[in-house]
């Protein structure tokens, strides 16, 4: 749920901000630029929001690949890379917050059963958040 809300902040600010700079033309190579600055202005009003980390497959192509790598390598099957590796930002983002290793996994388990919620706060924490590698202990 608070994925949901913070993905729609996000789009509510991308349409804000496009709107603001006249983003409503209809030239094909207009809206190739628009879709790349909306990519941009999300990233970017989400990675400046004081507490969160985002991470993006081309923030650190080299991590990304391995993050990937790994969970596929653990049985995960990843749809959608860019989504993976932004949640590896959430679940950094909530053990920064300070909530304790078995929350985070509650929280993620709807979404992932309950073997695969593993993979993903493993890889994310020992990939993207070492900081907390000590949760893991």
């Amino acid at each position: 749920m608070r994925r949901t809300l913070a993905l729609t902040a996000l789009t509510v600010c991308s349409a804000a901000l496009l709107t603001a700079c006249g983003g409503g033309d209809t030239d094909t190579s207009a809206s190739e630029t628009t879709s790349a600055s909306a990519s941009v202005a999300a990233r970017t009003t989400a990675a400046t929001a004081p507490g969160s980390r985002v991470f993006a497959v081309a923030d650190d192509p080299q991590t990304a690949a391995d993050y990937l790598a790994y969970l596929r390598a653990n049985n995960q099957t990843v749809t959608d890379d860019d989504l993976a590796v932004h949640q590896a930002g959430e679940i950094c983002t909530a053990l920064d917050a300070g909530k304790p290793l078995d929350q985070v996994r509650e929280e993620w388990t709807p979404m992932l059963t309950n073997d695969g919620v593993y993979p993903y706060i493993i890889g994310a924490i020992t990939r993207y958040c070492p900081d907390h590698e000590n949760v893991l202990n």
